[in-house]
Formats: C-alpha cells, sequence, structure tokens
C-alpha cells in the first residue's frame, strides 16, 4: 500500500547539531577495511549530499543520525545483526564520531548489496522503470532510501511498489543517484570523500532538504519505513534530542513492591495498554518492544535507558551491574520468576524482548496489534509456549536468553 506523508510546514523541523556525551572514545577509534573494498568517494557524496549535506553532526527532530541520517532502530540493527564487531553508541556519540559513521555506511551498503543480490534486483540493471535507467547505484540509493527490502520490491515490480517518504519515491532516488560507482578498491579507498557538496545536493523532492523533513529518512531491512498510512497535522511532539522521554500513560501506577523483580512484574502489568507508537523511531509501534521494556524497567526503578533495538537492551542489560544471565536457549517455565526480562537479540530473523508476570505470561509490546489492539500497544500477548515456538524457534542467535535482576540490587 503506497504510504502518504501529509506535512505541515509548522511540522518540518531544522537539522540540528548534538553535544558529545562523552561516552565513546572517538579518538581512538579505527575503523577496518577488510578485503581492501569500500564504498566508493563519489556514491558517499552523492548520497550524504543529500541527506545531509555532507554534515556528519546533523540530527533532525525524530533521531535520524549524522551524515548518513541514519534512524536509531537502524543503527542498532547494524551493530548487532550486520556487524557486531561495530561498536553499539548514544545518538550523541554517533553524531560526533565521522569515523564511526563512515564504518556503519560501508557496513549498510554491504549488507543491502547482499540483500539486493539474494532477491535478483540486479538483474533489473540495464532495464528502464517508471522512467529510470536501473544501475546498480540507482539500486542500492533505493535501497538507502526504502530499505533493501522496499528496493527489492520495487524492481521485482518493475515499479508498481514505488512509495516516498514525503517528498521523494524510490524512482527519484533511483534517478538521483545513479550511474555512479558503489565500490571501489585499493587506493580509491584512501581518497576521502569530500564532505562538502554544494549546498543545492541537499534537496530531496520539491526542494526540501532532507533534515526538515518530518519522515523517516532511511528505511529498514525488511522495506520501506512502515507505520500509520497517513499523518495528518498536527503530528505528536518528537522526542528530545539526545534521548526518549517518557510518555504520559508511562508509569502512572508505580509498584509498590520492595523487591525489585517483583516491581519489574508488576510494572510491566500496570503498563499494558500504554503505547509505544508515540515514539517515530519505533515506525508506528512496530520496531517498539525494547522500548516497552526499557520503559518498564524504568517504571519499576531498574532502568538501563531506554533503547529501540533489542541488540541495544540486551547489551545494556549485560553492562549493568543489577542484572544477570540466567539461561539461554528455549525458555523452560519452570526455571523463571516474574520480573525475568526474556530477550531475543535480532541475530537470525527474530528479535523481540518482553517481561516474564508469572503463571506462564510473558508482556509485551504487540507490534502488528494484538486482541484488538494498535500496533506498539503493551500487553499480554505471550506464554512461555508461544514464545518458544513463535520467537525463540525464529531465532538462532543467543535465542531465548534471559536476566534477573537480584533481589537486593535496584532500590529506587
Amino acid at each position: 500500500m503506497l504510504m502518504v506523508w501529509l506535512l505541515s510546514f509548522e511540522a518540518m523541523a531544522q537539522c540540528n547539531t548534538t553535544a558529545d556525551d562523552g561516552s565513546f572514545d572517538c579518538a581512538g577509534y579505527t575503523a577496518s577495511n577488510s578485503g581492501g573494498e569500500c564504498v566508493s568517494p563519489a556514491y558517499i557524496d552523492s548520497i550524504s549530499g543529500t541527506e545531509s549535506g555532507g554534515r556528519y553532526n546533523c540530527t533532525n527532530s525524530i533521531g535520524a543520525n549524522g551524515r548518513y541520517q541514519f534512524m536509531p532502530a537502524t543503527r542498532d540493527d547494524l551493530c548487532t545483526r550486520v556487524d557486531p564487531s561495530l561498536p553499539c553508541v548514544s545518538q550523541a556519540a554517533f553524531a560526533n564520531c565521522p569515523a564511526l559513521q563512515d564504518a556503519y555506511f560501508q557496513a549498510f551498503n554491504k549488507d543491502n548489496y547482499n540483500a539486493l543480490e539474494n532477491c535478483g534486483a540486479f538483474n533489473k540493471v540495464g532495464s528502464t522503470i517508471n522512467g529510470a535507467q536501473v544501475s546498480e547505484s540507482c539500486l542500492m540509493a533505493a535501497a538507502h532510501l526504502g530499505g533493501a527490502g522496499g528496493a527489492c520490491k520495487w524492481a521485482n515490480s518493475n515499479g508498481a511498489y514505488d512509495p516516498d517518504d514525503g517528498a521523494t519515491s524510490l524512482t527519484d532516488y533511483c534517478n538521483k543517484h545513479g550511474g555512479i560507482p558503489v565500490f571501489a578498491s585499493g587506493s580509491e579507498c584512501e581518497s576521502p570523500a569530500t564532505g562538502t557538496p554544494e549546498p543545492e545536493a541537499c534537496r530531496k523532492g520539491p526542494g526540501l532538504p532532507v533534515c526538515e523533513l518530518l519522515a523517516c529518512s532511511i528505511g529498514t531491512n525488511t522495506g520501506f519505513c512502515s507505520g500509520p498510512s497517513e499523518i495528518t497535522s498536527p503530528l505528536p511532539t518528537p522526542p528530545p534530542l539526545g534521548g526518549i522521554s517518557l510518555g504520559g500513560d508511562w508509569c502512572e501506577t508505580p509498584p509498590t513492591s520492595s523487591d525489585a523483580a517483583a516491581r519489574i512484574a508488576e510494572s510491566a502489568n500496570n503498563n499494558i495498554g500504554a503505547s509505544t507508537a508515540d515514539v517515530a523511531a519505533t515506525e508506528g509501534g512496530a520496531l517498539g518492544c525494547a522500548l516497552a521494556v526499557s520503559r518498564m524497567l524504568d517504571c519499576a526503578g531498574c532502568g538501563v535507558g531506554e533503547h529501540v533495538g533489542t541488540g541495544a537492551l540486551q547489551s545494556a542489560l549485560e553492562a549493568s551491574p543489577c542484572y544477570e544471565k540466567v539461561d539461554s536457549g528455549t525458555i523452560d517455565q519452570s526455571q523463571l520468576q516474574p520480573g525475568d526480562v526474556l530477550v531475543t537479540p535480532r541475530g537470525s530473523s527474530a528479535g523481540h524482548t518482553g517481561v516474564y508476570v508469572g503463571e506462564g505470561n510473558i508482556v509485551s509490546n504487540s507490534s502488528s496489534g494484538f486482541a484488538g489492539s494498535d500496533p506498539g500497544t503493551v500487553q499480554q500477548n505471550y506464554d512461555v509456549g508461544r514464545w518458544n515456538s513463535g520467537v525463540v524457534s525464529r531465532n538462532s542467535a543467543n535465542s531465548g536468553v534471559y536476566r534477573r535482576v537480584p533481589c537486593d540490587e535496584c532500590t529506587p
């Protein structure tokens, strides 16, 4: 279904800079160049000129970040699923580390190339779709805008699938960035992109810089940015830069137990019906499970920061002295205790997280809607059997791991 984004002038947000929070040693980071191949400087300049005007410290109001305007969920996916050697860092640290952004862009394009090759999209090279001459860079640019899945659908449907992000369609991006070498090798990899494109390069659609569009600046690995089919003014207030604030329907009923694990279970039950759809990075709530659990832990006084991706949440739990790994693999109900946090990081095909609340039941964000709810709504939507068959069985990497908070820790 074609997605329509109706944007008022007031809804547009200028590109803002973000102060470094000091959590990552950018000066000490050096990216590796495995295989001697890199994304070509010409392609880097073309894409980054459109996305951010070549500016590394460019963060828009919904969290699209950096020279290439990665959304938080995409950054989480890149450092957990695509290339675990990439450090997962905060939004502020990412915005202030050009070398890390470039390394993410390298990994992102290699992953997109593999996906386009696997779906047969490159078979369309040399053909014409919607008046656009299809080239390798045309398809890669479409994947940057609409995700590799979206670019595959665009190519394999001969352009019948051609959504836009509020100003620019996949065909438009194909036209704009087609005919450019995507990859380079040898000495070309030692020649950095200029980072100073002409001012008019930062343009999409009807003369609007992408940093001023309150829309998904980059697609997901499965397709074009999902979410509501229509957004009209007034729009929800976007989260502040540098973090995601709790929505008004969270923590209204605080847990009362003195035991930390019991508070987490209480918090999960108390927040049933709350939604993550207010945060644009969750794409209408479809990517909100980690954010929902983050908020449950915050409400219980046992927070580890707020995270959109399951991989980032798992990393935060691993780093916290308040949580210990109990087991992994298939979940055994007899070993679970109320308040246990279940996480299946996105290593293969499934990535989900929820909180065990007892009697075989698990509370989590409903990404697609459950029992008549809207996507993004927190529900008691799993039991242990369904979790094992519907989540763990689809995830082969570190599947089913869960964490437990020691009862004498995390006293609010």
